[in-house]
Order: C-alpha cells, then structure tokens, then sequence
C-alpha cells in the first residue's frame, strides 16, 4: 500500500501491512480491452492478538472494492462467547508454482 496516495508530486511509500476483512462479493468488467477482478470487502476494526489467537470484535463501517492481487490468503472465522477469532493457517498452502 502507498502510504502517500492521497497526496499528489511525493514519492511512492510502499508498506506491506496484514488486514482481514469480509469479501461480499468479486466483480469482473473490462476497461480499454483488460480485464479487471476486484473483490467488495468490509474491513474488521482493532485486531487483537492474545495466546497466538488472533480476534476482533467488530467491523468498520465502510465497504471498499480491491484488486484480487492483493490478497494473500483467505481465512475462516469463528464466534465464540462473542468474539471473532481468526482462523489464519498463514504458510498452509504450498505456493512455489
């Protein structure tokens, strides 16, 4: 992500962070003769990390559409005594193709 996006003649500041978020649902449409795959996502609020559990406990407000390239993995979640926990097996897949 740039960091500086929203601001015009400065340089690009690219960092890698780690968000999850739930996907609505993907859209594909053509512009100028490329193809284009976004995803509609609603982004989680704080993400907390205690014993390894990764858990949120709500959703910012606001849907946005991505570019599917950015999506590094998918995860599961599951509510337990009212709480969102992250089920992340990060390294899972073998991705080396």
């Amino acid at each position: 992500m740039d960091t500086h996006a929203k601001h015009r003649n400065i340089l690009p500041n690219m960092k890698q962070f780690e968000e999850y978020g739930f996907i609505d649902y993907f859209l594909l449409f053509e512009c100028n003769r490329i193809h284009y795959l976004l995803a509609y996502i609603q982004w989680m609020m704080k993400i907390e990390e205690k014993a390894s559990i990764k858990s949120f406990q709500n959703m910012k407000t606001g849907k946005e559409f991505i570019n599917v390239q950015i999506i590094d993995r998918s995860v599961s979640f599951l509510k337990i005594n009212g709480c969102n926990c992250i089920i992340d097996r990060e390294d899972a897949v073998n991705d080396e193709f």
